[in-house]
């Protein structure tokens, strides 16, 4: 990573004049800086890509390719563009100027110079420069990260996918079976986890797919009476303690991917029903409002305060509220938002709400 810490920097400086030259590198080295010097634009072009300077300060009149055509080459070189040119002219040139900054120079030392005022624009460039570097490394490294992150979680479904498979194949024969009530209870309970890490591994699956922009809607007419007894049925064990109300506005004529909504629907069915008391009750409803159709998820829980709302929809998202142990939300309902979105929708809580949590979902009828 780069340092900033040293404030010794690399400098390039080309002129034809060796008097001018050497003045440069008297300026340059009694900072504590390394100076190259070169008497013409090619052997300067050499010297930026061999070394790749903190700044490079060019004169405008050389023989063979002038200052203006170095700077424009640094400039077109995606691995030199970053370098700070300075070019050295004539004070009022006002032509010189326009070229200048049309070729990519990044500032201008009036001719003749400063020794002070040199140095001090030397430093603001080559610091810039070093600043640059560091949040272009830090980017990288975050980038790096998170393709890491990502690699990672392909593999956790991947190896995750099979067994799982496994236990649901071997859970469905064993409930075939004879069992006592405590065996049977504690098959349901596996029944039931394992529904629960399904879910999270599709979750998970599927923000990934999101991140890399592969979540793609395949479209189809929808019935949303059948959607919304599918989604209920995936929820029953979870949500056995509580009473579910349905309701359907009219004809709904919906255009989206079914597998995708029903699995919204049970993320927000299966929240509402960890969150609500013995015997609440759940809403679930479906209505056209003009060229969208609206589904409301609602519960009787103990509500989302105000500064957790967006909180809810962002990767492993923590609540600020009540039951902490309770609050960590995965990545459900980040995999709600990017499905809906991604139909081009929208979901959010109603903040009109004032008992328990509503979702929300707006989705164009086609």
């Amino acid at each position: 990573m780069v340092e900033l810490a040293s404030e010794a920097y690399r400098v390039v400086g080309v002129d034809d004049d060796p008097a001018i030259l050497d003045l440069l590198r008297r300026v340059v080295e009694s900072e504590g800086s390394v100076f190259y010097g070169a008497l013409d634009g090619e052997r300067g072009l050499e010297l930026v890509r061999t070394h790749l300077p903190d700044a490079v300060v060019l004169d405008v009149m050389m023989p063979g390719i002038d200052g203006f055509e170095v700077c424009r080459r640094i400039k077109e070189d995606e691995r030199l563009r970053i370098v700070p040119v300075l070019i050295l002219t004539a004070m009022g040139s006002r032509e010189h100027r326009v070229t200048a900054i049309q070729a990519g120079c990044d500032d201008f030392i009036p001719k003749p110079f400063s020794p002070t005022e040199l140095k001090a624009r030397i430093r603001s460039v080559a610091r810039s420069k070093r600043l640059n570097e560091l949040v272009r490394a830090q980017r990288d490294q975050l980038v790096r990260a998170q393709r890491a992150r990502e690699e990672l979680s392909a593999f956790l479904v991947h190896d995750l996918k099979t067994p799982l498979a496994s236990i649901v194949l071997n859970s469905h024969i064993i409930a075939e079976e004879p069992l006592s009530e405590p065996g049977r209870k504690s098959l349901a309970d596996i029944q039931r986890a394992t529904e629960t890490m399904e879910r999270m591994v599709m979750n998970l699956l599927d923000v990934s797919q999101s991140d890399d922009g592969a979540l793609k809607p395949r479209k189809v007419a929808i019935d949303v009476p059948k959607m919304f007894e599918e989604a209920r049925r995936f929820v029953e064990r979870s949500a056995s303690h509580l009473a579910m109300d349905v309701r359907i506005e009219g004809a709904i004529e919906l255009m989206a991917d079914r597998d995708l909504l029903v699995r919204v629907l049970r993320n927000l069915l299966d929240n509402a029903a960890r969150y609500s008391p013995q015997r609440g009750r759940i809403h679930l409803s479906a209505t056209r409002v003009g060229s969208e159709v609206e589904l409301c998820v609602g519960d009787e829980g103990p509500g989302i305060p105000e500064p957790d709302r967006e909180k809810l929809f962002e990767k492993y998202g923590r609540l600020s509220g009540a039951r902490p142990s309770r609050d960590s939300r995965g990545l459900g309902l980040v995999f709600c938002r990017r499905a809906i979105e991604a139909h081009g929708g929208r979901i959010a809580i109603d903040p009109t709400t004032t008992k328990g949590a509503t979702f929300r979902i707006r989705l164009p009828c086609v």
